[in-house]
């Protein structure tokens, strides 16, 4: 598409780039740096996601840079559905700990939520349809 372009020097994924700024986990973001760090024509610029175009003037299809693309969205959409759990299962947490008005570390701990497996599914599965909107 860009292949004749000659002022094209990379393209910029700020939408991206505010997905992975936006995780709590620590983690994820230092995994999905690390990935990008080991892809040759992505690169983290200003706290930009970058694709060069050096990668397709040696010979590499866009194809390729799709692939590399997803596997950074989907490693994204991975942390995020467990930021998303994790929140969730503190937000129970501390309801169930208000609800029961538990004052003393013991007995917080006891109260302690955790969301099952069918639970977490659902969320998942509501939380990506509505990124995708």
């Amino acid at each position: 598409a860009f292949g004749h372009c000659r002022s094209l020097e990379g393209i910029k994924l700020p939408c991206v780039s505010t997905r992975l700024e936006s995780l709590h986990w620590e983690m994820g973001p230092n995994e999905i740096l690390n990935e990008i760090e080991g892809m040759p024509g992505i690169s983290m610029v200003g706290g930009e996601i970058l694709i060069s175009d050096a990668p397709l003037e040696g010979g590499e299809s866009w194809t390729v840079c799709k692939e590399r693309l997803n596997r950074i969205l989907g490693l994204l959409a991975y942390y995020e559905m467990k930021d998303a759990t994790t929140l969730l299962e503190l937000a129970l947490w501390k309801a169930n700990i208000l609800e029961k008005k538990i004052a003393s570390d013991d007995n917080r701990q006891t109260s302690r939520v955790e969301v099952p497996g069918p639970v977490k599914d659902s969320v998942e599965q509501f939380i990506s349809n509505n990124r995708m909107r």
